[in-house]
């Protein structure tokens, strides 16, 4: 089979975009974050990237199943877990360095970081980041794709026995944080939650994986149909018209409690929350997701593009430019809260740190060639 380049450059894109919104965060200057999926849309690119981890690897781990076994699948996801955890150490490693360095601008990044309890209690904080039990900022999302892949090869083996079996499996675990309240993973300090809460965003991960394996189920005419991909388009423009109007008329209405702008997390907008995952913030998702599969083809010769090209090695080497996301955020994003940066110097540091990025994505990719 040829790579499908898509998977490659959409899943680049949600990094570099990922980038843009934790940097945005960090600096304080939302200005760019305005125009990202989170602000208008009622999903955000952590969906993207979670959904097309869980596609890459059910599309890889898959054929190590089939062709040497459950044994040598599961060796195979602790092998990648172990990159991943050491990639997570060295990035965290690396940016609370950095904040030590540049500490005497003030105390600001370290609380918007949620590297407070690290630095205030590091005998009982660093066991605890060991441990995954803890996690500043932007960090979840590594932590999550670690517990995931530690669980991928249970599903998968489940998924080789009966696909529908293991569908009812994620979607039973899946709706127990929806109606029991506090079903998550209790983080140190006491008293906080996992953001990303496994038990839900595992459904979007195992989704992927499973239609790598199986593909979408029935007839595929069916899913290209003008009547699937209108309703599709239908539900994307409404989550559009909902996230961008809704907060301001239920303001209006409920000026006591301002609106937070980062996720819909607090309520309200219903069932949209993203630390849950909750129905409708996945049907959007999905539904955006089946419009660009209908749009944008796999042959479409965009994807081998030079414009395409910084995207695609982005995606390739998704693990390391990620890792280097976090360190140039927690960097970077000190210095321009501390200099409170205007709209013009945030899109300069913006375009330096994917370009930073960029540069080390095509550097893992000459050095992958050179090692063939």
């Amino acid at each position: 089979n040829t790579r499908d380049f898509r998977i490659d450059a959409i899943r680049g894109l949600s990094l570099l975009v990922i980038f843009t919104n934790h940097l945005s965060v960090i600096s304080g200057n939302l200005f760019l974050r305005s125009w990202s999926l989170v602000s208008i849309t009622l999903c955000d690119f952590a969906n993207v990237f979670i959904f097309i981890s869980g596609y890459v690897a059910g599309m890889v781990y898959s054929k190590i199943l089939i062709r040497d076994g459950f044994k040598m699948l599961f060796q195979r996801t602790i092998k990648r877990a172990a990159q991943l955890y050491y990639w997570h150490f060295v990035a965290l490693i690396i940016s609370v360095l950095s904040i030590l360095v540049l500490q005497y601008y003030g105390i600001e990044l370290i609380k918007t970081a949620r590297l407070n309890f690290l630095f205030s209690n590091p005998l009982q904080a660093l066991p605890a980041t060991l441990g995954l039990a803890y996690a500043p900022y932007a960090f979840d999302v590594l932590r999550l794709y670690i517990l995931l892949l530690l669980v991928l090869p249970l599903w998968l083996k489940l998924l080789d026995i009966n696909k529908w079996l293991a569908v009812a499996v994620s979607l039973i675990v899946y709706l127990i944080p929806q109606f029991v309240g506090g079903a998550n993973i209790s983080e140190i300090p006491a008293g906080k939650l996992w953001y990303f809460n496994p038990l839900a965003w595992q459904l979007q991960f195992f989704l992927g994986s499973f239609l790598a394996v199986n593909g979408l189920p029935g007839s595929r005419d069916f899913w290209r149909s003008k009547s699937i991909t209108s309703l599709a388009l239908t539900i994307v423009i409404a989550g559009i018209l909902v996230r961008t109007m809704g907060p301001y008329l239920i303001e209006t209405f409920n000026p006591a409690v301002p609106f937070i702008h980062d996720d819909l997390l607090y309520g309200k907008l219903p069932l949209t929350g993203k630390m849950n995952l909750e129905p409708v913030r996945l049907i959007y998702f999905s539904a955006l997701l089946l419009l660009t599969v209908n749009i944008l083809p796999k042959g479409w010769s965009f994807w081998k593009s030079d414009i395409a090209k910084p995207f695609v090695l982005c995606g390739k080497h998704a693990l390391q430019i990620y890792s280097t996301g976090l360190i140039l955020v927690f960097v970077s994003g000190h210095i321009l809260r501390n200099i409170n940066a205007s709209n013009t110097v945030m899109i300069i540091a913006t375009i330096i740190g994917i370009s930073i990025q960029v540069t080390v994505a095509n550097h893992l990719e000459q050095r992958k060639i050179q090692s063939r």
